[in-house]
């Protein structure tokens, strides 16, 4: 998978130190459990289960993995990946302030959950959903809705966020504070308003979609992509190509709707941009009975962003591995992606 120097985290997870930290995709986490390590014997998977639980390693896991054991309808199996997850010690990954929460692995994910409930009740879940349907109908998959309506939907959702917060902010009593909070929070409350009107158009949120192509085929099929993707480029190729198209196109993916932060920003624009150049993409254009393949192509999307504060990446899926390379070779990240032998070569196990 490439050669990268070993290094331990020094400020990324300020808990874990001195530890090596490791991301677990969901496909490795399945394979670690008891039960399938009795009926496979495989050694490899043995001996990594052994090594993570060292106690110089930190198994981390984010909100992603608990999203897609929520999905498993079978109880045992679904109990089987909380255990695994408590053998390990691993630690949950706040999908806010991005720090590990210090407790047991399936405390910290039901406390997610109780959490991503009550959020249903607020707008922030349907910006998701929208935000959603505007991905899945530029890939050309089936939306009932126009862009014309999504973008009315967006807007009035994201209104109502910015309502609520300028309410919650002008609730505050700044003679209760000493400076200089007192002082920010006068400033807040005068700019914050100007900044949201600034933040959000009027109208044409996404002007440069509304005559486009929809879907792959066109967009692998422009002489450009074809060019570049028949001459079997490199990854390092790639990687100059993306920074060429970021600067003409960085203002979509850097936009808070998207991500707060520079580096998650680029590898959701990497990933994207991969999948949709035919780079080991994923099927995540394709209606499958029973399968929503975008959704779990997003999911992979959400494991790197999260992933890249830790030392090593851990997946079965060579797809996923090939474009987290890419991607973040794009965004600058340091970390050792590869298979579960790949992790053990490396650590010279």
């Amino acid at each position: 998978m490439g050669n990268k120097d070993i290094y331990k985290t020094s400020n990324m997870y300020k808990d874990c130190q001195s530890k090596y930290i490791v991301y677990l995709d969901q496909n490795v986490l399945s394979d670690l459990r008891d039960r399938k390590l009795f009926e496979t014997k495989n050694k490899n998977l043995m001996m990594l289960k052994s090594i993570l639980m060292r106690p110089d390693i930190e198994v981390v896991f984010s909100h992603v993995i608990v999203d897609e054991i929520s999905q498993i309808n079978n109880d045992d199996f679904f109990l089987e990946h909380y255990h695994v997850l408590d053998q390990l010690g691993a630690k949950f990954i706040d999908p806010i302030s991005k720090k590990i929460i210090n407790e047991e692995a399936h405390k910290a994910a039901l406390t997610y959950l109780k959490n991503k409930k009550i959020s249903f009740n607020t707008s922030y879940p349907y910006v998701e959903k929208i935000l959603e349907e505007l991905s899945r109908k530029i890939s050309g998959l089936k939306v009932d809705k126009t862009f014309d309506g999504i973008e009315k939907d967006l807007k009035k959702n994201l209104d109502y966020i910015g309502n609520d917060a300028i309410e919650q902010l002008n609730n505050l009593n700044e003679n209760d504070y000493e400076e200089p909070i007192k002082s920010a929070l006068i400033d807040m409350k005068a700019n914050m308003p100007i900044l949201l009107k600034e933040s959000i158009p009027a109208s044409n949120l996404f002007p440069q979609l509304y005559n486009m192509p929809l879907g792959t085929k066109p967009y692998r099929e422009h002489e450009l992509t074809k060019k570049l993707m028949d001459s079997n480029p490199t990854s390092s190729e790639l990687v100059i190509e993306l920074e060429k198209r970021w600067q003409k196109e960085s203002h979509i993916f850097s936009s808070n709707l998207v991500s707060n932060s520079l580096v998650e920003s680029k590898i959701f624009y990497a990933y994207t941009q991969l999948n949709w150049l035919g780079y080991y993409a994923d099927d995540f254009d394709k209606d499958k009975k029973n399968k929503d393949r975008f959704n779990a192509s997003q999911n992979d999307m959400r494991h790197l962003a999260y992933a890249y504060r830790a030392d090593f990446l851990i997946s079965k899926d060579e797809k996923l591995l090939k474009k987290a390379i890419v991607s973040y070779e794009f965004a600058n990240v340091k970390i050792v992606v590869g298979t579960p032998e790949y992790f053990l070569s490396v650590l010279k196990i």
